[in-house]
């Protein structure tokens, strides 16, 4: 049993030693809601680019506070994972 206990314990910070966080800084954006926004195939491409770690005020849309907005980002996790030492922030 300790033995077991050990091996996951070993594992598991292997694991975590291995972890990559992605930050995406960028993201497609547009103001209101629809379910349809969702799906995977739903075309964005006239949507605005918007910058996620800031405020939607600090980026010229005081007027849209206290409405809901939604954020798309696309990527492929394959090409992020591909090798260890990828990049931290994209």
């Amino acid at each position: 049993m300790k033995k077991l206990l050990l091996s996951c314990l070993v594992l598991a910070a292997s694991l975590a030693a291995q972890a990559q966080e992605l930050s995406f800084e960028t993201a497609k954006f547009h103001f209101g809601d629809n379910p349809e926004w969702k799906n995977k195939n739903f075309d964005d491409s006239s949507w605005m680019n918007m910058n996620t770690i800031r405020r939607w005020d600090e980026q010229g849309h005081a007027g849209h506070l206290g409405e809901y907005g939604w954020y798309r980002i696309h990527f492929n996790p394959s090409e992020l994972l591909k090798t260890s030492d990828t990049k931290s922030s994209l």
